[in-house]
Formats: C-alpha cells, structure tokens, sequence
C-alpha cells in the first residue's frame, strides 16, 4: 500500500457510499418532487409519474458506478501498482466516472419526455 494513494482511496470510497446511501431513497420512490433532492430535469417536473421514473433509473445508474469507484480505490489501497504518481492521479479523477450516470438520466429522460 503506497502513502500517497491512500487518502485519495478512501476519500473515494467514503464518496461511493456516500452517493449510494443517498441513491437508495429515490430508488424506493421515497423522496417525492421537490426542487432540493433527486436528478431534477425540466423533464423531471412534468409529472409525478416522470419523477418517480427519472429518480428511480438515475439512482440506479448511480448505485453502479459507485460501486466501480469503491471496487477501483480497494483495489488501489491492497494491489502494488507502479507509478504512484499516475496512480494518485487516476483516483483524483474516479469521481468523475458520476457524469457518465448524469448524462445516461439526461438521456433517458429525454427519452421520456418524447413518449
């Protein structure tokens, strides 16, 4: 376990459970329209049928690549990889892997909307 890689390790891991305990509600249709909390699109607003769907896919997708930025830091705190330096930069960007979700909601609620 190299020193420089592990603040950046467990800094994404706490941010991958951080992101899936604040996905679980608004999978369970639990957090209903509002202007605070939830994938909010124009396309969110349109129904309360919308929302709960946007909401639900979106958190989905979330949950998933949460659980890719948490398995990629374990991995980088117990493999020895060389390059710490490329290494510790690689997990300054892991949290960036959250607008592949971002646009695949964006998508799917566009596809919504067209229905």
């Amino acid at each position: 376990m190299e020193t420089g890689t592990v603040i950046p390790a467990v800094s994404n891991i706490f941010f991958g459970i951080l992101i899936i305990v604040f996905s679980i509600p608004l999978m369970k249709n639990k957090i209903g329209m509002n202007h605070w909390y939830g994938i909010r699109f124009r396309e969110s607003f349109e129904s309360a049928d919308n929302w709960y769907k946007i909401n639900r896919y979106g958190a989905g997708r979330m949950v998933r690549y949460s659980i890719v930025i948490i398995a990629v830091s374990i991995m980088a705190l117990f493999v020895p990889l060389p390059g710490g330096r490329i290494l510790q930069l690689a997990l300054a960007c892991v949290p960036f892997l959250m607008v592949i979700p971002a646009i695949e909601s964006w998508l799917y609620a566009k596809k919504l909307s067209f229905k």
